[in-house]
């Protein structure tokens, strides 16, 4: 038996909440990285200098798919920070 299988069997078996759980990842994921985001860049342009780091940890390079909404989440994550990297870049 594999970790996971029951949750895996459970989660594909309810297909409805798919659309509730990516939403709730998305406002946390994306939306508090673009909001705190927004709120840094003026400084950094005030003071001309500073970085955006973002943790996105293994579920963007790792398939698991009992994590298909958290993993969607942080690929949309990286291409934030890819977005902002090539329009704040001087």
């Amino acid at each position: 038996m594999m970790p996971g299988q029951g949750y895996r069997r459970y989660f594909f078996s309810m297909p409805f909440l798919w659309p509730g759980i990516l939403r709730i990842l998305q406002e946390i994921i994306l939306k508090g990285a673009f909001f705190l985001t927004q709120a840094a860049v003026p400084l950094m342009m005030k003071h001309k200098s500073g970085r955006i780091l973002a943790m996105i940890g293994n579920s963007y390079y790792e398939n698991w798919p009992i994590y298909i909404p958290h993993s969607i989440a942080k690929v949309g994550l990286v291409k934030l920070i890819e977005c902002l990297a090539v329009t704040l870049s001087p």
